[in-house]
């Protein structure tokens, strides 16, 4: 027995020595040690939607026990509805990059593309056409695409043709993209387990219900009922190497601006290239040019409308900038009190109109740039230049 044993486990055993059968050829030798079901498709070759139980692959939806011949043939017919989903995905993507061009002409032809009807109301209509097309794993990432596809296009027609507008892109992307998201992740969970849900025609009312918030916040901004306030102040302080008598000098002289911008301003905005006009008295202007960035170069004019000791007043008499597509300069109050002999504390207060909306997302973006702006100021109008 043992020797038997011996020769079955090191494979040299002969077929006489366990059975009478007659010797079998060379395959014979072959021992199987262990059998299993099959764990993933023959055809795809996945095993996600694979039941080995039953040896059905929902995705392919044949039995993978099957000949060659068939199998070449499911495997052409999958090949053939990839291509024509793949074609309908691109010519939906096509027809939603135009039918977004056409909404975006409308709303600047409407006078809307300030308010949130352009950067809420677009993109949630473009993510609403994007979960129709044939999603290829989420809905989520099917939206994404056809928002890039869209911001992308935007982008190259506006640099290429208008010569403008990449800004606008820049500052709005993250509203796309963020309201994409949204949409896009509570689709894939209404839509991730279906047995646990109502029935199919029931889901398309909760669908519907996603959008809801979304259109009632793309109305700010069509009127002034639906409108946030707008006026906005930013005040900064900053304490400078000079006595309030060279502070006020400095305040009266041509304007010079010498200092680099801020990175944040230098973002394809208009910047102040040449200013001219001097004195604190009441009717003494500031004219100051904006060029670079997008757009033509403009004027904004700015006149003493108060002076008093250690207080000037410059109020906004016209602007002709692109800076006033997003925000209207209203005025620009400067106080400094003297700390000591070498130093005095510096307030420069800007008061200005926002013109975009929605409120929550471009009040704080704006509100961040007015604060640089009002230190670039200090620095180059109000610091006295050291020789």
């Amino acid at each position: 027995m043992n020797e038997k044993l011996r020769k079955l486990l090191f494979r040299e055993e002969n077929k006489n020595d366990l059975d009478p059968q007659p010797q079998q050829s060379a395959e014979s030798h072959l021992v199987i040690h262990k059998t299993s079901s099959a764990q993933r498709c023959e055809i795809c070759h996945q095993s996600d939607l694979f039941n080995p139980q039953t040896g059905e692959c929902s995705r392919c939806g044949v039995m993978p026990k099957t000949t060659v011949k068939e199998s070449q043939q499911v495997t052409e017919q999958i090949a053939e509805q990839i291509i024509a989903s793949n074609r309908i995905r691109l010519i939906s993507f096509i027809a939603i990059l135009a039918l977004g061009s056409i909404l975006y002409k409308f709303l600047v032809w409407g006078r809307l593309d300030q308010t949130a009807a352009l950067f809420i109301g677009l993109p949630t209509i473009l993510a609403i056409l994007a979960a129709f097309i044939p999603k290829q794993k989420t809905f989520t990432g099917t939206i994404l695409k056809g928002l890039t596809l869209s911001l992308l296009m935007a982008a190259i027609f506006s640099a290429a043709f208008l010569g403008e507008g990449v800004i606008c892109i820049f500052m709005a992307a993250p509203l796309f993209y963020v309201v994409g998201i949204i949409i896009g992740v509570i689709l894939d969970i209404i839509n991730k387990n279906p047995e646990d849900l109502p029935p199919r025609n029931n889901k398309r009312p909760l669908s519907a219900i996603v959008f809801i918030p979304f259109l009632i916040m793309s109305l700010e901004g069509l009127t002034e009922n639906l409108s946030f306030s707008r006026n906005e102040i930013v005040s900064v302080e900053k304490v400078v190497l000079a006595n309030s008598q060279m502070v006020e000098k400095t305040l009266a002289n041509f304007p010079q601006f010498t200092t680099e911008l801020p990175f944040y301003l230098t973002l394809q905005f208009p910047r102040p290239e040449v200013a001219y006009g001097n004195g604190l008295k009441l009717g003494d202007t500031r004219t100051i040019l904006f060029a670079g960035g997008e757009g033509l170069p403009g004027t904004l004019v700015l006149r003493v409308v108060s002076s008093e000791s250690n207080r000037v007043v410059f109020q906004a008499i016209s602007d002709k900038s692109e800076i006033n597509k997003w925000l209207s300069w209203q005025e620009s109050i400067v106080e400094w009190q003297e700390i000591d002999p070498n130093h005095t504390k510096v307030r420069w207060t800007i008061k200005y109109k926002r013109n975009l909306d929605p409120s929550w997302y471009f009040a704080p973006w704006q509100r961040y740039a007015v604060g640089l702006s009002a230190e670039y100021l200090i620095d180059n109008l109000a610091t006295p230049k050291e020789k």
